[in-house]
């Protein structure tokens, strides 16, 4: 059986008569109120009128409620104030008998290595962390002992600590970075002047925006959140934005003069985007504060969700941190890579992998913590807030794209590495083998790339919200087109990477194949460049390369030889030939290419009035004919030093045949035939 019923809907002026008549008429009726309708995906102007209007109507009541939280604190307001203050006094106490506790290393030199101010620097921001941790927690003690066990109470002495311990760890960091009174520490490539007028700036910044935590903190605990501390709150966010303002306004002589300096010996010659950026950096920054601002004050009046409303969060500290922590990761790279590149390349391509994908995560986080610090959660967004869906997806995939990138550079790095060759004191088998990585990286490096751009685009992508299932059939399906179409590509190709597996050629070695010969100088994915010897350059397909002649692997033997009349000592000649390859090997500008001495094959040929002796040696690869020609000098010398001429044939003429031409003997005679 089927129920059916019927709906009656009333306009929203209906009258409580007219409801109860209905009521009357259906005692088995259920009333209840329509379900609002959703609200749009994006706020219009009519929802910030209303938002002002209901915070301008609401106002009036904050006092009553500021009132009734202070008669509900005991020992009366100001005592409890007083209690407050006075267990933080208590803890700084703590924490200044503690400190005396704990030395200071010395001061250190400026010029030192950033590795060794970083680490100076580290242990002063530790030290000074801990310390805030005693306040923090003699604070807790003291209050606790002292203090009546009231919720109110607790609950703003809790929000007064964590404001003030938090601001003083931000100007900790502040003052790591800067240390004016310690160079040996400095971050910053600055002066005594320039650190003390940033630490004063960063002091008084501090101490405002302290002030203004300590009235919202008050406000959150009095009032709690709702329309009658919106205004409260709009005031409170426009008056840290003016601090805001104010610090970098203060700041911007000395980082102007800091980031001019980095732009070279000569600025003018700088890219125009450098300058500028250097120029007016104070600019973007005050832009950014005061988008944080707005983005706060829309988060009060509840137009970006719950998450924003309080308007908390130090996005502007984030974004004034992470510059210097990747700048700081730069410095650090380039002297690590200095220090150990020359020496250990491999070492120094690991250091610029690590710095790559630390950049990223850094980047990555302060991109999170930012959108968190405006009440947007990139990972969690509400279904309410169209600007926090976009932006989770649009942070996603540029967490996607930037993890993907420093993977990218970080590959790049190491496989350059890997393949550098020319790196000195190195032994010779390790030459060789980065010569192989060097010449079967190239193919590697650029699919390995590919591979990591192309999945990280289409990650990307598909965290957008783009449906990337019919991009990846397309492109299966371009790829079989490309296969059946490009054959003789696909042949060349993977003959190419068969060639390298094999190991058959490096480059820089000499190798003969069926188009040319010449020395290799590239490896492509496709082809092979060769250069002979007398300049031309071949570019042979791998398909088209043949047999491969390599003239340049292991050891190279060279075989000569030279004549000797027939009445010549052929033992005589044997041990001249053996004591000009003993000289030889003394000899320090060609004995380390030798890997088997000069020596005599006896005769391996008559030749009429003359033998034949035969020569050979063995020699690295490339080297053979340097020796070779040292092989001739000495060889020469030796048999002219013991009156071993070489034999010159000569032809004359028969005397009883002068048509017949007929070769001389050495001693004079005509050669019986």
């Amino acid at each position: 059986m089927v129920e059916t019923g019927v709906v009656i809907q009333l306009p929203v002026d209906a009258s409580p008569e007219l409801i109860e008549r209905l009521a009357e008429a259906f005692p088995d009726a259920t009333i209840a109120p329509a379900e609002p309708e959703p609200l749009p995906m994006v706020f219009e102007t009519a929802a910030l009128d209303q938002a002002l209007t209901d915070a301008v109507y609401a106002a009036p009541a904050l006092p009553a409620r500021l009132a009734a939280w202070w008669e509900t604190l005991p020992f009366g307001g100001w005592g409890a104030i007083a209690l407050v203050v006075g267990a933080l006094l208590a803890g700084w106490l703590v924490e200044r008998g503690v400190a005396l506790l704990i030395t200071d290393r010395a001061a250190g030199c400026g010029s030192a290595p950033f590795a060794a101010r970083f680490g100076r620097a580290l242990r002063w921001f530790t030290r000074r962390l801990l310390l805030i941790g005693v306040f923090a927690a003699a604070a807790v003690v003291v209050f606790r002992a002292v203090a009546p066990a009231e919720a109110a109470l607790a609950a703003y002495a809790r929000a007064m600590l964590t404001v003030v311990a938090f601001n003083r760890v931000l100007y900790v960091v502040l003052t790591a970075i800067t240390a004016p009174g310690d160079s040996g520490r400095r971050l910053l490539a600055i002066d005594d002047e320039a650190a003390r007028r940033l630490a004063t700036a960063a002091l008084w910044t501090i101490t405002g925006l302290s002030a203004v935590g300590v009235l919202r903190g008050t406000l959150d605990v009095a009032a709690g959140v709702g329309p009658a501390t919106v205004l409260a709150r709009l005031a409170l966010i426009a008056v840290s934005g003016l601090i805001g303002v104010g610090f970098f306004l203060r700041c911007a002589a000395p980082v102007r003069a800091l980031l001019v300096r980095q732009l070279g010996p000569d600025p003018d010659s700088a890219a125009g985007w450098k300058r500028l950026l250097a120029e007016r950096w104070s600019l973007g920054y005050i832009g950014l504060v005061l988008l944080d601002a707005g983005l706060k004050a829309t988060g009060v009046l509840g137009l970006l969700g719950d998450g924003a409303m309080r308007g908390a969060g130090h996005a502007v500290a984030i974004l004034v941190l992470v510059p210097l922590a990747v700048a700081g990761l730069r410095v650090w790279r380039a002297e690590a890579t200095a220090a150990t590149g020359e020496e250990d390349p491999v070492r120094g391509g690991a250091v610029c992998g690590f710095a790559a994908l630390a950049e990223g995560a850094i980047i990555v986080a302060a991109a999170t913590l930012i959108l968190r610090a405006w009440g947007i959660d990139p990972f969690a967004p509400t279904a309410e807030s169209a600007l926090a869906l976009v932006a989770s997806r649009l942070v996603v995939a540029a967490v996607v794209l930037v993890a993907g990138f420093a993977l990218w550079r970080a590959a790049a790095a190491l496989m350059a590495a890997r393949g550098d060759a020319a790196a000195p004191d190195i032994s010779d088998e390790e030459r060789q083998s980065r010569q192989r990585l060097g010449t079967i990286l190239p193919v590697i490096r650029g699919f390995v790339l590919a591979v990591i751009g192309v999945v990280t685009v289409m990650t990307a992508l598909s965290y957008l919200g783009l449906n990337i299932g019919p991009l990846i059939a397309s492109a299966g399906v371009v790829g079989l087109a490309i296969g059946f179409g490009a054959q003789r590509l696909v042949a060349d190709v993977i003959s190419g990477l068969l060639y390298l597996y094999e190991d058959a050629f490096r480059i820089g070695e000499y190798i003969e194949v069926q188009g040319g010969k010449g020395r290799v100088e590239r490896i492509s994915i496709r082809s092979v460049r060769l250069r002979h010897p007398r300049g031309p350059v071949y570019t042979i397909p791998f398909s088209s390369m043949g047999t491969v002649q390599n003239h340049a692997r292991d050891f190279a033997t060279m075989k000569f030889s030279f004549q000797v009349p027939a009445g010549t000592d052929l033992e005589k000649v044997r041990k001249l030939v053996k004591k000009a390859g003993e000289k030889m090997m003394e000899d320090p500008e060609v004995a380390p290419h030798i890997i088997e001495p000069l020596k005599s094959q006896g005769a391996v040929a008559i030749s009429g009035p003359a033998y034949t002796i035969g020569i050979k040696f063995t020699a690295k690869p490339g080297e053979q004919f340097a020796v070779r020609r040292r092989a001739f000098i000495a060889v020469s010398q030796a048999l002219q030093e013991n009156g071993i001429a070489l034999y010159t044939p000569k032809l004359t003429l028969d005397p009883n045949n002068p048509a017949e031409l007929k070769p001389m003997a050495p001693d004079g005679s005509i050669a019986a035939q």
